[in-house]
């Protein structure tokens, strides 16, 4: 035998009027603040690998499948949660000092990021900033090498 229960519904509808609208909230700074991305767009790195120096310029050439394509091979998109590439943010939301994150490349092969400063004057190759993002990182290689990284945004730049 099979019981079965009815039970009535009852449904209530009130109007009233919308509440205003809610101040801006200032959530501080943004990927895009440090980080503007377009076609054209190029930048110039100073690299150290294993003892040897250099300069990399790499330019915005192509935009598609919601990424921005550099000229390197590489392709940076904006998220609600900061600025990735495919594989890794390189900026994380809140950017505020002390902020972490992880990038895990494989399974013997994982990132930490760290903000190390942010809205505090830099000197660079290019001259003196007023509001610099600085974002360090490392990855451990094997048992005897960790590669460090350093990255500086310019804001607005």
């Amino acid at each position: 035998m099979r019981l079965v229960c009815l039970l009535p519904l009852t449904f209530v509808a009130c109007a009233s009027s919308a509440p205003p609208p809610a101040e801006p909230v200032d959530t501080g700074p943004d990927a895009r603040d440090y980080a503007p991305l377009k076609l054209g767009a190029s930048w110039t790195y100073r690299v150290w690998f294993q003892g040897q120096e250099g300069q990399r310029t790499v330019r915005i050439v192509d935009a598609r499948d919601g990424y921005y394509v550099d000229d390197a091979g590489g392709a940076f998109k904006y998220t609600k949660t900061g600025l990735r590439e495919r594989s890794r943010y390189l900026m994380q939301l809140p950017l505020e000092v002390g902020s972490t994150w992880k990038a895990v490349l494989s399974a013997s092969a994982v990132e930490t990021y760290r903000i190390v400063s942010v809205g505090e004057p830099c000197t660079v190759d290019a001259g003196t900033f007023n509001d610099c993002l600085v974002v360090e990182g490392s990855i451990k290689r094997d048992e005897k090498v960790t590669l460090h990284s350093r990255f500086v945004w310019l804001k607005d730049v």
